[in-house]
């Protein structure tokens, strides 16, 4: 409830493709998301117990899948090349606390509040030009509201982070903003996709297409 409000005094309306809509109609798209954004965790769970039975449980399986990674151009890896494919889905999900690094990398802080020299304050403010500027891990002068998106990110809370972009260019938005934003995407984009979830639909994409060539496989 605490974005909502300040959304509204910004963009004073609730827009979905460029086009008004009412929030209920807003709120219901965002949930939406919010669910599709959390199923993730639960895909990546399910694809990891599923990957451990097949090794405990489907011994030629997990045989034709060791010969097909001694086959592919993950073969001449280290470890990556023989590795069960219960180790390499473990792997892979364990990739997702990258994002928690990245979160914790721009939300904690390193410095006092460069205005006053004082504690942060995580108090709620209303007033205009209250907005409180530290250091992070990972980014200078950040301040609470896109320390906020960046937990909601790793949370998939997409009622936080849904039009945030409207919202940062509603008010002000210059080129030293833009600039000021690239490394920060960067990063993200190394931690949710690169290294967590391109990997993560790689090795499911490979199972699925070992089970339709090999019924041994349990999938």
């Amino acid at each position: 409830k605490y974005p909502i409000v300040p959304h509204v005094r910004r963009c004073s309306a609730f827009k979905i493709f460029g086009y008004s809509v009412r929030f209920s109609v807003w709120f219901t798209l965002a949930i939406m998301m919010s669910v599709m954004g959390h199923s993730s965790f639960v895909t990546n769970g399910v694809f990891l117990a599923k990957a451990w039975k097949t090794d405990n449980c489907y011994a030629p399986a997990a045989d034709r899948w060791k010969k097909n990674m001694t086959q592919s151009v993950w073969g001449g890896i280290p470890l990556i090349g023989t590795a069960s494919l219960s180790t390499l889905a473990l792997i892979v999900w364990m990739t997702t606390f990258l994002q928690l690094l990245y979160v914790i990398g721009i939300s904690y802080p390193v410095s006092p509040d460069h205005k006053s020299e004082k504690p942060l304050n995580y108090e709620v403010q209303f007033e205009e030009g209250a907005c409180q500027k530290y250091d992070t891990l990972l980014v200078a002068q950040q301040h609470h509201g896109p320390a906020l998106q960046g937990l909601a990110e790793f949370s998939r809370m997409a009622t936080v982070t849904f039009n945030h972009w409207t919202y940062r260019t509603a008010k002000s938005w210059h080129c030293r903003s833009a600039l000021k934003e690239i490394p920060r995407l960067v990063m993200k984009f190394l931690a949710f996709y690169c290294l967590a979830s391109g990997p993560q639909l790689a090795i499911q994409v490979s199972t699925v297409n070992a089970a339709t060539t090999d019924n041994s496989i349990g999938y």
